[in-house]
């Protein structure tokens, strides 16, 4: 049964998004799906903007370290 999940990103963007929960584990941290940011930020936006909207579409934390606001800009989209 769907249920109503809000939560934060740590961006501050706070998002509302339906989802499906199969198994509740005490003790895991809910991702955000893509399907969470579909906007993509504008050209200045902030490092942490570009970084949430590159996670939500399919990078991981891995591939984004060390990459500055610019770098992730540039990333080809997934």
């Amino acid at each position: 049964m769907p249920e109503t999940v809000t939560y934060r990103l740590p961006s501050g963007t706070v998002v509302t998004s339906s989802v499906e929960v199969r198994d509740k584990v005490l003790g895991f941290k809910f991702t955000p799906l893509a399907a969470a940011i579909t906007e993509r930020p504008a050209g200045n936006a902030s490092e942490q903007a570009w970084r949430d909207y590159r996670l939500a579409h399919g990078y991981s934390e891995y591939e984004l370290e060390g990459l500055g606001r610019n770098d992730l800009r540039n990333l080809e989209d997934r």
